[in-house]
C-alpha cells in the first residue's frame, strides 16, 4: 500500500445504526409513527402479553358486531319489508338503520382479518382509507337517524312535519350526507405505516408535529360530540316531550327509546372508545 494510499475501515453495521437514531433524534423531538413501530418491532417479546389482551379484544369485539350485526340487520330488512304497509311511520325508520348497518358490516371484515393477523394490514391503501371512513361514517348516520327520528316523533303533530308527505325521506337522506361529510378526516389522513393502518395527520413522514397532535384531539372529540354527546341530548329532550302523548304512540314510542338504548351502550360507546384506544 503507497503512502498516498489511505486504510479504509470496515463498515461497522451497529454505528451505523446508533449514528442513524442519533441523526432522527436531533431532527425531531416529538414522536413519531416510523420509531414507534421500530421500538415495537425490538421489543415485541416484553410487550407481547399487553399485545395479546388487545388482539384478543378487538377479536371478540369485531365478531360480535359481524354476527349480530348480519344476523339482526338482515331480519330487521325481512320484517321491516313485511310490513311496511302496516307500520309504515317506523318500518323507514329501521329499513334505514339496518341498511346502514349492513353497510358498516363490509369494512368490519377487514377489521376482523386485521385483528387476526397481528394488526398487520396486508390490504392497500384505499382499502384501508374506506374502512376507516365507512366505519365511523355509520356511526355518525346512526347517530343523526335516531336523533331525527326522536325528533319527528315528538313533534309528529307539527304542521311543517304533516305537510311534507316525503319529510322522513329527507331526514334520511339529510343523515347520510351530514355522516359523509363529518367521517372526511379518516377518509384523507388514514394511511398505511410500515404494516400499519393508521391515521397520520401530519403532512411530514418523520414526526408528529404539535399541529398534529391538535387536529387528532380534534377529530376525536368531534366523534364525541357528534356520535355520542348531541345524539344522546336530542334523544333525551325528544323523549321527554314525547312522554306527554305516550298514549297515541305506544308501540313506536317504546320500540324507539330500545333503539336509542341499545345504540348509546353498545354502537356508539365501542366505537369512540376503540378511536381513543388507537389514537385516532
Amino acid at each position: 500500500m503507497t503512502g498516498n494510499q489511505q486504510q479504509v475501515s470496515p463498515i461497522n453495521p451497529s454505528g451505523n445504526r446508533q449514528l442513524l437514531r442519533a441523526t432522527l433524534y436531533k431532527m425531531s423531538t416529538t414522536p413519531d409513527y416510523t420509531d414507534y413501530f421500530s421500538e415495537r418491532y425490538e421489543n415485541q417479546t416484553e410487550k407481547e402479553p399487553y399485545q395479546y389482551q388487545i388482539r384478543m379484544m378487538y377479536l371478540v369485539t369485531y365478531g360480535i358486531v359481524l354476527v349480530l350485526g348480519l344476523s339482526l340487520n338482515v331480519t330487521l330488512v325481512f320484517v321491516g319489508w313485511q310490513r311496511y304497509k302496516s307500520y309504515k311511520k317506523i318500518a323507514i325508520w329501521v329499513l334505514a338503520l339496518a341498511a346502514t348497518h349492513l353497510i358498516f358490516c363490509g369494512p368490519v371484515v377487514f377489521q376482523l382479518l386485521y385483528a387476526y393477523y397481528d394488526f398487520e394490514w396486508y390490504y392497500g391503501t384505499v382499502t384501508c382509507k374506506l374502512s376507516s371512513y365507512i366505519t365511523y361514517g355509520s356511526m355518525y348516520s346512526t347517530a343523526t337517524i335516531l336523533s331525527l327520528w326522536s325528533f319527528s316523533s315528538a313533534f309528529s303533530k307539527s304542521a311543517c312535519i304533516k305537510r311534507s308527505k316525503n319529510c322522513n325521506i329527507f331526514q334520511i337522506l339529510f343523515s347520510w350526507t351530514l355522516a359523509a361529510v363529518l367521517a372526511m378526516p379518516s377518509l384523507f389522513s388514514r394511511e398505511i405505516q410500515l404494516v400499519r393502518c393508521v391515521d397520520d395527520y401530519d403532512f411530514d413522514d418523520f414526526t408528529t408535529s404539535p399541529d398534529a397532535i391538535k387536529k387528532l384531539k380534534a377529530v376525536v372529540v368531534s366523534r364525541f360530540l357528534f356520535g355520542l354527546f348531541i345524539p344522546a341530548f336530542v334523544m333525551f329532550v325528544s323523549c321527554c316531550v314525547a312522554t306527554k302523548s305516550i298514549h297515541n304512540g305506544c308501540v313506536q314510542f317504546l320500540f324507539l327509546c330500545i333503539i336509542k338504548k341499545t345504540f348509546i351502550d353498545a354502537c356508539t360507546g365501542s366505537l369512540a372508545d376503540l378511536s381513543v384506544l388507537e389514537r385516532t
